[in-house]
């Protein structure tokens, strides 16, 4: 575990958790990272009729997508991935999975343009269109469906189960169990200290927040009102957030746990406008995903707060600190 001195200081007093849910306390490995491969594949194969020869995207490229930053959403990645194979495919003349993979330009040079804009799929989305003329832009669009896109991916995530309950609609497309069933979870709920206010700042929507907070076991101890999720409208890297739930929640001092760098990006633009006197807000880290650690180098290279093995460790740290300044207090007494 890595932690900053001025962290470390701060840690003693802070009196509530934020959590992301995503990496923290769900394992979305076999989950949404699958997913999103599997949509673009099924919108190329059965929407498209393209020879789907090999992968459009492998779950480990979906952090490639993710390090452009402003890609929270897992459908934004889906949109994004999705035009840039249009992009090639009419750019190349091919239909085929392999060759459209081999031609450039490749992922890697997709993405670092996208990041030199700001990243995010409004700037993807400038992006190919800039790279393509008038005649190129009109073929795109008429096979260009991100609603019909999206709606693969929750078809693929809810399955015959969770998906009406979770989007509205039945299956249309996919049968058989969502990928949500093959969600593990990672927070240890007996772990988290009971003296702390406790809050969520997820991308999922409201309804994909309570399934994971459910199966987590701690539905109960962070009231709805304490959630802010997709159906909010606010999304990360957008530090308001942070403000909105720090004020609801009443905190003075609190830590951020994410996963990703638009979690750590949303800390350092709430920092940014944060008046003195607003409450201070440390983030956290977790690589609890061994493809996060990838993500290391660029934590630090950003000056994370703390940077954890994954989330119970942090949790059982702060209850040790904690128990640590309640001794103190007592032998002082």
């Amino acid at each position: 575990m890595l932690i900053s001195a001025d962290a470390l200081q701060e840690l003693r007093s802070v009196d509530s958790i934020i959590f992301d849910i995503d990496g923290v306390l769900i394992d979305v490995s076999d989950s949404f990272r699958v997913v999103t491969c599997e949509a673009v594949k099924l919108y190329a194969e059965l929407i498209l009729q393209w020879e789907v020869d090999a992968p459009l995207l492998k779950p480990t490229e979906t952090e490639l997508i993710k390090s452009a930053g402003g890609f929270n959403s897992d459908w934004d990645v889906v949109k994004a991935v999705m035009l840039f194979y249009l992009f090639k495919r009419f750019k190349h003349g091919s239909k085929k999975a392999s060759e459209l993979r081999r031609l450039k330009p490749s992922l890697d040079e997709f993405v670092k343009a996208v990041a030199k804009m700001g990243g995010g799929f409004e700037n993807a989305e400038k992006y190919i269109l800039s790279q393509c003329d008038a005649a190129m832009r009109q073929k795109i669009v008429l096979e260009w469906n991100p609603r019909l896109l999206v709606r693969l991916f929750q078809e693929l995530y809810g399955g015959d189960e969770w998906c009406h309950y979770l989007y509205g609609f039945r299956p249309q497309y996919v049968k058989g169990s969502g990928y949500i069933e093959r969600e593990k979870v990672l927070v240890d709920a007996s772990l988290i200290p009971k003296q702390l206010k406790l809050a969520i700042l997820t991308g999922r929507t409201k309804r994909e927040a309570e399934l994971a907070l459910r199966k987590c076991n701690i539905i109960d101890l962070i009231p709805p009102q304490f959630w802010i999720t997709d159906d909010d409208g606010l999304k990360k890297p957008d530090g308001r957030a942070l403000w909105i739930l720090l004020d609801r929640i009443g905190s003075k001092s609190a830590i951020y746990v994410g996963d990703d760098i638009d979690d750590l990006m949303a800390v350092l633009n709430y920092r940014q406008w944060a008046k003195s006197g607003y409450p201070k807000v440390l983030f956290c880290a977790v690589l609890s995903d061994a493809r996060s650690e990838s993500k290391r180098q660029k934590f630090i290279e950003y000056g994370t707060d703390i940077i954890s093995p994954d989330v119970n460790f942090l949790l059982r740290y702060i209850s040790s600190l904690r128990e640590l300044g309640f001794n103190s207090r007592n032998e002082s007494t």
